[in-house]
């Protein structure tokens, strides 16, 4: 019977069985992919984040395949900052800046690092179900393998089998938007590196920045009531309705349009994670977004992710037995107070920054204009701080 077993290789996963390895345990990981290949688009590390990696000794691998972004600019439609944020206050009060990555740089030195300190990935391994016992469980793959674990550290994404398995009355709710994920390839690309804009139309958002001043990475946000799955096929007449969509915004952003990479736009679709009140179900705990999937406003998903890897990996090297239901539950209880707060904040954001109405769009602007950025640091600074419960680990 193994100690932990770790469900999905993404960053949570990957996460917690680093964390692992500081401590000396061995929690392998099995991943349904044939291997840790993902889409080449940008996440954004936040300092939490950044620290986090730091304790995993791979922050200079980190900072050299990504690029500090010096700061976060709001901005109208003709590219004027209407608020922003910038990184020398981040840097002086956390630690660290906000850094923009791209996704497959970052799943790369993850997975290099684990495997190299000995860590196993097994590929290819499906969930099928849970079987859980007082104090270990069954875990079986739809390749008819089965282990049993003391614990099992559920991390496979937003779409999560072991949510649904364990938790049936949870859900992931669509909010009506939706975001267009690309890349351009045009010496404007020069101009946005370092920076992050994030660009507010009526009803739309655009957001850009770049890491090489080659490429722009760029998010084409479209409110859209009617849900269409992430991995089916693109509108063929795409690029013409970015146009349209986007039409009033400087030319620099029609420009970007007509230089897309073949092959480098996807789809994503906004969600949330509704119904859960624990993220723990005997011996079984779900970490990053299969616990909190949720907008990516906040650039969270990957810092919660490895607080989330962080927290639960210096529980069970305490104890790897399960408590009562009730200890268990207050355990869980600041984890989803966190989480809320999050997922509150990435929420107001889609309401406040994205209103459809002429008018709103107004307010918003002359709201934004007039809100200090030295108090848009302090609250930043508040949310992007580790919580004591992480930092004393």
């Amino acid at each position: 019977m193994k100690d932990a077993v770790i469900i999905g290789g993404g960053i949570a996963g990957l996460g917690a069985g680093l964390f692992a390895q500081t401590r000396g345990l061995d929690f392998p990981i099995y991943e349904k992919g044939a291997n840790l290949a993902c889409e080449d688009n940008l996440l954004w590390l936040a300092p939490n984040g950044l620290t986090l990696i730091e304790r995993l000794g791979c922050l200079s691998e980190v900072q050299s395949a990504g690029k500090a972004q010096e700061s976060m600019i709001f901005a109208a439609r003709d590219l004027k900052p209407l608020m922003q944020l910038k990184a020398k206050g981040l840097v002086s009060r956390l630690g660290q800046p906000i850094l923009a990555i791209r996704r497959r740089e970052l799943y790369q030195i993850l997975m290099k690092r684990f495997q190299a300190q000995g860590g196993k990935i097994h590929f290819g391994q499906e969930l099928e179900a849970f079987e859980l016992r007082f104090d270990h469980a069954i875990v079986r793959f739809k390749n008819q393998q089965q282990i049993l674990a003391k614990r099992v550290i559920a991390a496979d994404g937003i779409g999560s089998l072991s949510r649904t398995q364990l938790f049936p009355e949870s859900e992931v709710h669509y909010q009506g938007l939706r975001t267009y994920l690309g890349q351009s390839r045009h010496p404007l690309a020069a101009n946005f590196v370092g920076r992050t804009l994030e660009i507010w139309g009526q009803g739309s958002r655009f957001v850009l920045t770049s890491l090489d001043g080659k490429t722009a990475y760029w998010s084409a946000i479209e409110r859209a009531s009617e849900y269409t799955p992430n991995r089916a096929p693109l509108p063929e007449d795409l690029h013409s309705r970015l146009k349209k969509l986007y039409q009033n915004f400087h030319p620099d952003i029609l420009t970007l349009l007509d230089f897309i990479v073949e092959g480098s736009v996807h789809r994503s679709n906004f969600g949330v994670v509704r119904g859960l009140k624990s993220y723990s179900k005997g011996v079984v705990t779900l970490i990053g977004d299969a616990a909190h999937g949720m907008p990516p406003n906040m650039g969270q998903g990957a810092s919660l992710a490895l607080e989330d890897a962080h927290w639960l990996v210096a529980r069970l090297a305490e104890r790897m037995e399960v408590s009562s239901p009730a200890d268990e539950a207050a355990i869980d209880e600041w984890r989803l107070k966190r989480a809320k707060q999050m997922m509150n904040l990435a929420n107001g954001m889609n309401v406040a920054f994205q209103p459809r109405s002429v008018w709103a769009s107004y307010i918003r602007d002359c709201v934004a204009r007039l809100t200090p950025d030295k108090l848009s640091e302090r609250r930043m600074v508040q949310l992007y701080r580790l919580p004591r419960q992480i930092a004393a680990l």
